[in-house]
């Protein structure tokens, strides 16, 4: 699932659009640190994708803000008015769980899903 900082989405599969963030996961970003890790992993994010002319500040925060052992990030673009990460996630403590999920709720529909505790 991407987490997208930008309003152009028109080159996403119809299903990432659908299963993209929300509104509310912008307040992700006004976490530190391992919280905002923690809270990007709880939600089900594997990508960021960002328009730099609006959120250069929050393509800083992914570069100088201490991540955490578990997380990494790595650069797949940046070309200047855009950047797209991958996240990986590895030995993530067991207190920690995932979600939420993209899921197809009915052809061609796609939602995000709260998993069972």
């Amino acid at each position: 699932m991407s987490f997208l900082l930008t309003h152009i989405m028109y080159y996403l599969r119809s299903d990432l659009i659908q299963c993209s963030s929300g509104s509310g996961d912008n307040l992700i970003w006004n976490t530190k640190d391992e919280e905002m890790w923690c809270a990007i992993y709880r939600n089900g994010f594997t990508y960021i994708l960002a328009n730099t002319e609006t959120n250069e500040s929050r393509q800083i925060k992914i570069y100088h803000d201490k991540m955490p052992d578990w997380v990494n990030v790595e650069e797949l673009n940046s070309d200047g008015r855009y950047f797209a990460f991958r996240i990986k996630y590895s030995d993530v403590s067991s207190d920690l769980t995932i979600k939420t999920k993209c899921q197809q709720i009915n052809s061609p529909a796609w939602d995000m899903v709260n998993l069972s505790p």
